[in-house]
């Protein structure tokens, strides 16, 4: 059932974790470990998140032999649907472009509505500088884009679909100095790009007409330190996409049954604790738990059908 476990208090898959504290590979975790799962390439920030949660769900399942709780961290998708399908990750949250790769593909099913940083729902956003003279998506030909990493619901998945859909071909560029040919438009990807991985990147290339436009979430552009006031008053959003889900709770599939009741109704009923409340805020300051209404299974299923657009036309 439950993964059974090195010991570590962290185990990061594929990578040599500084934040574990041993590294018996070849011991293994029993069934009294809940596992929460993240996918992330930065394993001591995310288990600072993800820790309270794993611990606030272990602490309330002592009935069903839960006597502790750990994070594992997957480097990307891949990984985290290995880790699925071998029973070593319990339960975890993602974005709606991910969690529909890992419904359809692995073994996860739907849970939950996360309302992560308070938010329901959030869209992609398309900026460029006001004095660019770009108007339209139509405008971007012969121009760069910048996401922000291959991984990025926002701030790739979503622009890069939008633009598929709308009849653009794509063209990766290697650097921001290169050039896309006149009836592409050009695309490139700043965590690659730069030592930093953060969206305050691609705002800046943007202000200093390094590239022509970005793109990203709304909540970024909304965000001082992604994109500062000073810089924001020189850009104009030129499109905008449907608004998505922010994130979802995905459990595995094959998981005991009553325990995945007892999983879902200790994370709807979390603000009614100090304890929940306590793991709520330290789990990137979610708001609650919702059940998955139809606008919600409407958007899973929407971000499905892009996800396959982008798969199929740009990702190897």
């Amino acid at each position: 059932m439950i993964y059974r476990a090195l010991c570590l208090t962290l185990l990061f898959v594929g990578i040599e974790a500084n934040a574990a504290t041993e590294s018996q590979t070849g011991s293994s975790l029993s069934s009294s470990v809940l596992t929460v799962g993240v996918i992330s390439t930065n394993p001591k920030k995310q288990y600072k998140f993800i820790k309270p949660m794993a611990d606030y769900l272990a602490s309330n399942l002592h009935a069903f032999g839960i006597e502790k709780g750990e994070v594992i961290v997957a480097r990307n998708t891949a990984q985290m649907m290995n880790l699925l399908e071998q029973g070593k990750v319990d339960v975890l949250s993602e974005t709606v472009f991910t969690a529909s790769k890992l419904v359809n593909e692995s073994n996860a099913e739907l849970l939950l509505l996360r309302w992560k940083k308070g938010v329901e729902k959030y869209r992609s956003v398309f900026f460029v500088r006001k004095d660019s003279g770009i108007k339209s998506l139509s405008d971007l030909l012969g121009k760069t884009i910048a996401f922000e990493d291959r991984s990025s619901t926002s701030a790739f998945y979503i622009p890069a679909s939008i633009l598929l859909q709308s009849g653009f071909e794509l063209q990766e560029l290697k650097s921001p100095r290169e050039l896309p040919d006149a009836n592409r438009v050009g695309y490139l990807f700043s965590d690659e790009m730069t030592a930093s991985h953060n969206e305050v990147n691609i705002s800046s290339w943007v202000c200093n007409g390094v590239i022509m436009a970005g793109a990203f979430s709304d909540l970024n552009w909304n965000d001082e330190e992604d994109l500062p006031s000073q810089m924001r008053e020189e850009m104009n959003i030129i499109h905008q996409s449907p608004s998505f889900p922010r994130s979802v709770v995905l459990i595995r599939s094959g998981i005991d049954n009553g325990l995945k009741k007892e999983i879902q109704q200790l994370l709807l009923g979390a603000n009614d604790s100090e304890a929940g409340k306590a793991a709520l805020r330290r789990y990137q300051s979610t708001a609650k738990f919702t059940h998955l209404n139809s606008d919600a299974l409407d958007g899973i299923a929407y971000a499905k059908q892009l996800r396959e657009i982008v798969e199929q036309q740009l990702v190897p």
